[in-house]
């Protein structure tokens, strides 16, 4: 005859195994507590309204830095692109230039013309004593204030790139025919040295 086990020992499921728990016993409650719930919600929402929070103040400081350190490029069709090669005043040197048109702040009905050197070099010695390449930029532009109205813009470049010459343009609003050739800046006579570029430019009005 099979022992006798005691009814504080016995399983509601099955009195022959008395140490068996029924899976009912262990199965995680349905619906959590509703105050925890709420909690971890709350919780979950407060993180996510931080996340959104830092992203737009990066995105913000980033577009006001992007805003500092570049004005907007002034509306234009160009005919021979904004990049140009040219040769300079010894041993052979030579390189390219950019060319950018912005409206400078506080002046009206102005272009503001940036050079900004993509590296130059020369050949021997005498590059080698002296790494700077000069050469004079002369720009020609036909407007409402002018016709063939000429600015000159000396420049000496190195071997570094990113170096710039800048120089403000009144040229009033309206469409501007803009050209920017470099010459040689040793000489008595205007000899050109690179076929530079031509703009059509739009400069907005006061």
């Amino acid at each position: 005859m099979a022992p006798t086990i005691p009814s504080r020992f016995r399983s509601t499921s099955d009195a022959r195994f008395p140490l068996h728990h029924s899976s009912d016993t262990l199965r995680e409650p349905k619906h959590p507590h509703p105050r925890r719930t709420h909690t971890v919600s709350s919780l979950r929402r407060r993180i996510a309204a931080t996340a959104l929070a830092v992203a737009a103040t990066g995105a913000a400081l980033t577009a006001t830095t992007a805003t500092a350190d570049a004005a907007p490029e002034l509306p234009r069709i160009s005919t021979t692109g904004d990049t140009f090669g040219t040769f300079g005043d010894h041993d052979y040197c030579h390189g390219a230039v950019r060319v950018s048109l912005t409206a400078p702040p506080r002046k009206a009905e102005t272009i503001r013309v940036t050079l900004t050197s993509l590296g130059f070099t020369g050949n021997g010695a005498g590059w080698a004593r002296n790494p700077h390449c000069k050469v004079l930029f002369v720009t020609t532009h036909t407007s409402g204030n002018g016709i063939a109205r000429e600015n000159f813009i000396p420049a000496s470049f190195g071997r570094k790139a990113g170096e710039k010459a800048v120089h403000d343009i009144r040229t009033g609003a309206g469409v501007v025919i803009l050209g920017i050739r470099p010459m040689a800046s040793n000489s008595p006579v205007r000899t050109p040295q690179g076929f530079g570029a031509t703009e059509y430019v739009f400069v907005p009005p006061r």
